[in-house]
């Protein structure tokens, strides 16, 4: 389950928020299933009414552009009329054309999916359940879209059942899920649904300290992702899919590698080839004398998708142009603002803590990132 952009002026923002990247192979094969949930008394949370349906035609007009599909490629954008007036919508589609075209623009790496996608609702209030396409016949790719939220009047029906709806309560899970992801949940459900809200505490901490655990590895579980824009200058990856001994290079990878390793476990891989160079967390950025001596640059987190991911960012703003070429050395880097670091690296997802702490790294002065 990921958190959805909720407002229509930061869709764009926000489709890589849509995990398509994680969700490609299903799209190809079946439909994407999105849950969320809202306040009291309104039917359909924003992110499913208008967000969401901005993304999927946002992302059908950019195949178009960048794939040339058919004349007949849906690019049609598709609301619930009962949360979205036709004026509203009507405000909306004048912008989708300008975001495709910076979306194909951009660092994003675009699936070429075989078909258009299109929303589909279903709420508690619904008496009958959208029709889906056959599979093997079908003219779309569902994107289904379920409300979790029972419209009632408010401060009535949920106080018999003792939990109030808290605006924003499910964003920023790294403060509050004590290290538990969403696959080591689906992995131990059972133990985690079964036991007391006593003892879930103690027993999410064991699941996350023995997902921890690493066994004696030569080779990478998983290859790190390059970042594309840069042609194989800067990785990122996963400190969980390292092999046991960090190698002196990577795979399709000619000269040096530097690894950073950002790590909140006791065991992190050991490096002890002499091309290759372990820098802990407290060295939060690459050294731009790495790139111009020609090393590549792999940046690896617990999760490889959060600290590593703000650290690229980071290093994509400073130490590289728009069009992803290194810059030379003591060239002055673009100016840094939220428009630029956003567009930087659009598959990404790092969580708000982290991404808060990239802005102000990036829009602080150069003399405060020196102390």
């Amino acid at each position: 389950m990921h958190p959805i952009g909720r407002t229509p002026a930061s869709a764009f923002a926000a489709l890589s928020v849509l995990t398509l990247r994680d969700a490609n192979l299903r799209l190809y094969h079946t439909a994407t299933l999105l849950v969320d949930s809202t306040r009291a008394g309104k039917r359909t949370p924003d992110a499913l009414s208008k967000t969401v349906p901005i993304e999927c035609a946002v992302l059908n007009r950019a195949m178009l552009i960048a794939h040339s599909k058919t004349k007949d490629w849906d690019v049609e954008l598709y609301c619930p009329p009962g949360a979205v007036s036709e004026q509203e919508r009507s405000q909306i589609v004048p912008l989708l054309d300008g975001w495709a075209k910076a979306l194909v623009t951009s660092a994003y790496a675009l699936p070429d999916i075989p078909l258009p996608l299109r929303p589909l609702w279903i709420t508690p209030a619904a008496s009958v359940v959208p029709r889906l396409p056959v599979l093997g016949n079908a003219e779309y790719l569902p994107i289904i879209c379920v409300s979790a939220s029972k419209q009632v009047h408010e401060g009535i029906e949920r106080r018999l059942n003792g939990f109030s709806y808290v605006q924003g309560s499910g964003d920023d899970h790294e403060l509050w899920g004590m290290g538990l992801t969403a696959e080591l949940f689906w992995k131990h459900e059972d133990a985690l649904l079964s036991t007391s809200r006593e003892e879930l505490p103690e027993l999410v901490q064991e699941i996350v300290e023995r997902s921890k655990t690493r066994k004696h590895r030569e080779t990478w579980k998983t290859f790190p992702t390059p970042v594309r824009v840069t042609n194989g200058r800067l990785y990122v990856g996963n400190t969980s899919d390292m092999p046991s001994d960090v190698p002196n290079t990577l795979a399709d990878v000619d000269g040096r590698v530097s690894f950073i390793v950002v790590s909140a476990t006791a065991h992190v891989p050991q490096t002890d080839t002499p091309a290759a160079e372990r820098v802990d967390g407290n060295q939060t950025l690459p050294d731009q004398h790495r790139s111009q001596r020609g090393d590549t640059v792999c940046v690896c987190c617990d999760s490889g998708k959060d600290a590593s991911v703000g650290i690229a960012l980071a290093a994509l703003q400073l130490f590289f142009d728009d069009q992803g070429q290194l810059l030379e050395h003591g060239a002055a880097a673009s100016a840094a603002s939220k428009e630029s670091i956003r567009t930087r690296l659009l598959e990404a997802n790092p969580s708000r803590v982290t991404l808060k702490r990239v802005h102000e790294f990036l829009l602080s002065s150069p003399s405060y990132r020196r102390r």
